[in-house]
């Protein structure tokens, strides 16, 4: 399947097509894991225009879009948001494809991409957080070459927590 990759959010309508995309995969995926009521909590205050939008515009945050070519247009059907952090280190801050797109390469895609975008040489890490009960993403990860590297509960407010794991690939040499 020909993967199209294109860096977004640099406008309004950016913005909306992410937040769109973000709705439909995090109430299909994750309502299961950590309840609908989570779920539209963590979309209002991380996945909105106006969050997308201050990622972008305040905390240095870039998105990236893949596109899967479909009759006389391109479908939006996966997205990630990377911010580069001192010492070399990529977080991979978002990293959702939708349901009938999981397992052609999207993520994988996605992650390969923002590495060549950032230009990034010599030892460096990409990290991420990921939900403990979310072991398909956790396998996923693993196939992609991260591995658990710690344990993090954070809150969220309005009695949220994250329960995730922290999961790291090296590049370029031992960690």
């Amino acid at each position: 399947m020909d993967i199209i990759i294109k860096e977004s959010a640099a406008n309004t309508n950016d913005s909306i097509v992410i937040s769109k995309l973000a709705e439909e995969i995090w109430t299909e995926h994750y309502s299961g894991i950590i309840g609908e009521r989570q779920v539209n909590y963590m979309l209002a205050k991380f996945q909105s225009k106006e969050a997308i939008d201050k990622q972008i515009s305040a905390d240095g945050y870039r998105y990236f879009v893949a596109y899967a070519p479909s009759p006389g247009e391109s479908e939006s059907v996966a997205y990630a948001a990377f911010v580069l952090c001192p010492n070399n280190e990529l977080f991979l801050s978002k990293l959702y494809v939708k349901k009938e797109f999981r397992g052609f390469g999207f993520a994988g895609k996605l992650i390969d991409h923002a590495v060549n975008v950032y230009d990034l040489t010599g030892k460096f890490s990409i990290y991420l957080t990921v939900n403990k009960n979310n072991i398909v993403s956790v396998a996923a990860y693993q196939k992609l070459g991260f591995e658990i590297t710690d344990s993090i509960l954070a809150d969220i407010g309005d009695s949220f927590v994250m329960d995730d794991y922290k999961m790291t690939k090296f590049f370029g040499g031992d960690a």
